[in-house]
């Protein structure tokens, strides 16, 4: 919602933080960055673990406010992924269950929850508005109005399918990215500045050697102003100057000087070069054709990629460096195919996910994907999609579909948190505009059919999901573990809560260790989410096991 230059600010007009508590976070966000994100009111749909991780890293931000959608009720396999549920509020809605816990992560920022079908009518009341677990018809007619709002309301999409995940973002179309790096503006001294020519418009191109040993790091397209030179004193002047021709360690480049701009003389000596940072406007696409054409994806792991493209065959030579690499021979566009089927499953079975152990459920997966592929533009084509090792990536999201894995919402739950925040504050560069992720070489190769059965999921309770991928067996095994944690900081609360939803050392014969000589300050309470105001002066380690 940064498309348009905000109008001047009061005294008044700004918000209060607490630099005590958000010192960590003011230190890499900024001052300004910081009363942005405390104008922000969130909207959040689908409270399962997913959801449950984006509320908590976005109320920890430090927003205005957080709304909590949700229109089902708690069901005991939430419990495995969803930190703020207890087997206490099974039956009861989700939202209005967590509501509590989560004012309680940030008592600054205002929580509310809503039930029942979404609040359409309400949309004006939020800058951002993330959807968990929405239907893709549903979630293209929301993207809709979201970019229909004046200002464009920035919409995030986000799901976790077992041990696969996605995010989508749409922040308008047109938005400002006011720093797209975050790093803090670097100098360097001039050691001299040569004439290299001048164009017939009267352009002046000057090459500068920086002293090198200067922490200087530019690219082409950066930009950089001139103060202190000697001689050619009109460099002090010329304010943001782009860069060019970038060598020689990155401290030799070129910039051009417009004719209207007086240089002043012969340079002499001295001078000092410093970063401009340029603001970035990016345009984004509805999520109806980002669906049908994603555009550039980017890969997390290039060797998951297609057979050909890891051998580098010349089908893939012809595309390579180009979108539809990634597109058509990544990982990224096979899981973006193959979610898209998932969402075609859904509108064909009334929202159901296919079933765990379902061979029929994964083929008719397969199936819709190998449809939606064959109509898909030339750019937008799954290569390779009946490899082995292609199709089976369809079979194993079909799988565990069903399944909210606790470590994969920790993942994506930091990752959409993070896209929450960039789109409240123009800080950091966006996601453009899809990102997809997998885990599935953690996936057993095959399961015994009584490890995954109906009656065996229904035995593990709240441990459903992570048996729906992994057999009820592994589900013993990790309550049998014997584990000592070294550190409970801002890591150490994240591995506890996720051996508390997996189980781990929850058996007989297993136990779980916690060491820690750190006491709990303020500042920790932005990100250690295990910790409270009264816990502050106490001991890391036994405030942390107490929690949990």
């Amino acid at each position: 919602f940064l498309s348009a230059a905000p109008a001047p600010i009061t005294m008044s007009d700004v918000p209060a933080i607490d630099e005590d508590l958000q010192s960590r976070q003011m230190a890499v966000y900024g001052r300004e960055a910081m009363q942005n994100l405390k104008r922000a009111n969130v909207l959040i749909s689908g409270l399962n673990g997913l959801g449950a991780e984006v509320a908590k890293n976005v109320i920890l931000a430090n927003v205005n406010s957080v709304t909590l959608h949700d229109a089902c009720a708690a069901a005991p396999a939430d419990l495995g992924s969803h930190f703020y549920l207890s087997a206490a509020d099974v039956g009861r809605n989700r939202a209005e269950a967590c509501v509590q816990l989560m004012q309680e992560l940030n008592p600054s920022v205002r929580v509310a929850a809503l039930s029942g079908t979404f609040p359409t009518q309400r949309l004006a009341e939020w800058n951002v508005v993330v959807a968990i677990d929405m239907a893709e018809a549903d979630a293209v007619k929301l993207d809709a109005l979201c970019r229909a709002a004046s200002p464009p309301i920035a919409f995030l999409r986000a799901d976790v399918r077992g041990l696969c995940g996605s995010v989508f973002v749409d922040l308008g179309p047109e938005f400002v990215c006011v720093d797209p790096t975050g790093e803090a503006v670097k100098s360097a001294i001039v050691e001299r500045v040569d004439v290299a020519g001048t164009s017939a418009s009267g352009e002046t191109k000057l090459t500068i050697q920086c002293v090198d040993d200067e922490p200087l790091d530019l690219d082409d397209g950066d930009h950089i102003s001139f103060s202190e030179v000697c001689g050619m004193t009109g460099l002090n002047g010329a304010g943001a100057l782009p860069v060019s021709d970038v060598s020689k360690g990155k401290k030799r480049f070129s910039v051009t000087v417009p004719a209207a701009q007086q240089l002043g003389g012969e340079y002499t000596r001295g001078g000092i070069v410093t970063e401009s940072r340029q603001p970035k406007r990016l345009s984004f696409r509805p999520l109806s054709d980002f669906l049908a054409l994603p555009g550039e994806l980017a890969e997390a792991d290039e060797s998951k990629m297609a057979p050909a493209a890891v051998a580098f065959e010349e089908e893939f030579l012809t595309v390579m460096g180009s979108p539809a690499a990634n597109v058509c021979y990544g990982r990224s566009g096979l899981l973006h195919l193959a979610f898209r089927a998932l969402d075609a499953y859904r509108a064909a079975h009334g929202g159901a996910l296919p079933p765990p152990a379902d061979d029929a459920a994964a083929e008719e997966l397969l199936g819709l994907a190998r449809g939606i592929n064959d109509t898909a533009p030339a750019d937008a084509k799954v290569k390779q999609l009946d490899d082995p090792s292609r199709s089976g990536v369809v079979r194993l999201l079909s799988r565990g579909a069903c399944a909210v894995l606790s470590p994969m919402a920790a993942i994506f739950g930091g990752v959409v948190g993070q896209e929450v925040i960039k789109a409240a504050t123009g800080k950091f560069h966006p996601i453009v505009q899809g990102f997809y992720l997998d885990a599935l070489e953690c996936a057993p190769e095959s399961l015994p059919p009584g490890e995954v059965s109906a009656e065996a999921l229904h035995a593990a309770g709240r441990y459903a999901a992570q048996a729906a991928v992994f057999g009820r067996s592994f589900v013993g095994k990790l309550r049998e573990l014997n584990v000592f944690l070294v550190g409970s900081g801002a890591l150490g609360c994240e591995f506890l809560k996720g051996f508390a939803m997996l189980g781990v050392a929850c058996g007989d014969g297993g136990k779980l260790a916690v060491t820690d000589d750190d006491i709990i300050e303020k500042s920790n309470l932005s990100r250690q989410f295990l910790f409270r105001n009264h816990n502050v002066g106490q001991s890391k380690s036994l405030s942390a096991v107490q929690a949990v």
